[in-house]
């Protein structure tokens, strides 16, 4: 998308950072992730809508970074940073994943025991 341009690209993205348009450059690239997202069929309305933005946001940011300083042949080097970030996303997810259902059964399992805290009465004052 935007090798055609690489001779450019890096007074572009200096021009998109300077203080007098940097809002329009976020605004910029908030719209590219979101396009993104919608395509790709995200329909979330939850706290993961603004987690999943600003994760692709800083995969495209540091990969975009990361090609303007690459001089290997086809990009091979981006593509195979871009592929690492990728999976470092995906192992993080998962482990996020895996503290969301470890806390889950935390909070059951101590939900539990205020059940039977009540059933038996421990604590209740009024016995």
């Amino acid at each position: 998308m935007i090798i055609p341009y690489m001779d450019h690209w890096p007074q572009g993205i200096a021009t998109l950072m300077s203080p007098q348009i940097s809002f329009d450059g976020i605004k910029l690239l908030q719209e590219l992730v979101d396009d993104v997202w919608h395509y790709a069929g995200d329909r979330s309305s939850d706290l993961t809508w603004y987690s999943k933005r600003i994760a692709l946001a800083a995969l495209y940011t540091s990969t975009e970074l990361f090609m303007v300083q690459d001089k290997s042949n086809d990009y091979t080097a981006t593509w195979d940073f871009m592929h690492s970030k990728m999976d470092d996303l995906q192992m993080l997810a998962s482990a996020l994943r895996e503290v969301q259902q470890g806390t889950d059964l935390v909070s059951t399992a101590l939900g539990g025991f205020g059940s039977i805290r009540n059933i038996l009465g421990v604590g209740d004052r009024n016995r």
